[in-house]
């Protein structure tokens, strides 16, 4: 195992990173940390990018009090988890999926191959607004459809750290804009490329927006662009 050590912290106002290719060698599961710190709406938010072999185990088993949403770049992984102390195996979650989990969730991701998986980890725990999440987990299978959502969500949860998270895929036609809600905002770009608060993003990148920032987000090129958006409000 390699996790490499945090980044700075989070600054105020916009910031983005491009996500890197891990370098060779490569432990069978490498981890580095994107940016943390407090924002508007946790006192502790990080996001990490993780690279895992087929075949390899990122962590056994395991919950904490954070809450995350984990989307695959690249590869494919299994995802095992535990609810209500029922075990759950999801097999073959493929580039584009998307999985959110609450506190206390048991969970851990096996690589299935046949290259290495890549992907991208948003975490963060704050003062609990409640018991429990309105939802437990939500998994989406690959990309979704982006006919079939017609501008809806693609899921709307009341988390356990926050007053509301909410998951949209934006397929962006050259000129088009991104569609967005009240609260903080964190993208994930998937394909193609997006003008975000003046600087050119190329994917596989993430962004983070405040909500006190100016929020231009635009596909500026000729080629289309995917991403997922996601809304925190604390």
């Amino acid at each position: 195992m390699s996790y490499q050590s945090p980044a700075p912290e989070i600054e105020e106002g916009f910031w983005s990173s491009a996500i890197p290719s891990p370098a060779e060698p490569m432990a069978p599961w490498e981890s580095f940390v994107l940016f943390q710190g407090p924002t508007g709406c946790s006192p502790s938010f990080r996001v990490h990018t993780s690279s895992l072999a087929a075949g390899q185990v990122a962590h056994p088993l395991h919950s904490h009090e954070q809450e995350e949403v984990m989307v695959i770049l690249e590869g494919s992984v299994d995802l095992g988890m535990g609810v209500g102390g029922q075990p759950l195996e999801v097999p073959g979650l493929g580039a584009g999926s998307l999985v959110f989990q609450s506190s206390g969730i048991a969970h851990t991701f096996r690589g299935a191959g046949p290259g290495r998986a890549r992907y991208v980890v948003f975490r963060w725990v704050g003062g609990a607004r409640r018991a429990a999440a309105s939802l437990p987990f939500f998994i989406q299978r690959g990309l979704p459809a982006g006919g079939r959502l017609r501008g809806r969500p693609l899921v709307q949860v009341a988390p356990r750290h926050l007053d509301q998270l909410e998951v949209r895929f934006q397929a962006l036609a050259p000129g088009a804009g991104l569609d967005q809600g009240p609260g903080d905002l964190a993208l994930v770009l998937l394909a193609g490329s997006l003008a975000c608060h003046g600087r050119a993003l190329e994917a596989p990148a993430v962004a983070y927006l405040p909500s006190g920032c100016p929020r231009e987000v635009r596909n500026a090129a000729a080629a289309p662009a995917a991403c997922y958006a996601i809304g925190l409000r604390g």
